[in-house]
């Protein structure tokens, strides 16, 4: 009985010790198809952009202008987009890359390294 009841505390300690650290499997990272940015066009609505490219990370705004970002976490260079709308409507649609160190990309997701565009 005794022996048993080890043995299944061993086991739990094991399995406890295999779940430490980062599980890449499950890392929380961004995956957007940032490419399809080149499918948007000037004066298209926000359904429609959300339409294309999905929901987006985060939002800036300025009196009557909003930024609608995007980004893809990858090993080495987070790809990230934008779209600018005045008054409802797209005016620009651009991307940017941010080189990561290696170490970093692996833990931490894209949505960290946005560039404002109001700063």
């Amino acid at each position: 009985m005794h022996l048993t009841k080890y043995a299944l505390t061993g086991l739990l300690f094991l399995a406890g010790c295999s779940m430490m650290g980062p599980n890449f499997s499950q890392a929380a990272y961004t995956q957007q198809d940032i490419d399809r940015i080149s499918e948007i066009t000037m004066s298209m609505n926000k359904d429609k952009v959300e339409e294309v490219m999905g929901k987006l990370v985060r939002l800036e705004f300025s009196s009557n202008t909003e930024a609608w970002h995007y980004c893809c976490t990858d090993l080495s260079v987070n790809e990230h987009a934008v779209v600018i709308f005045k008054v409802g409507k797209s005016t620009q649609a651009k991307t940017y890359a941010i080189n990561v160190p290696a170490d970093f990309a692996k833990y931490e997701d894209c949505s960290k390294y946005i560039r404002s565009v109001f700063c």
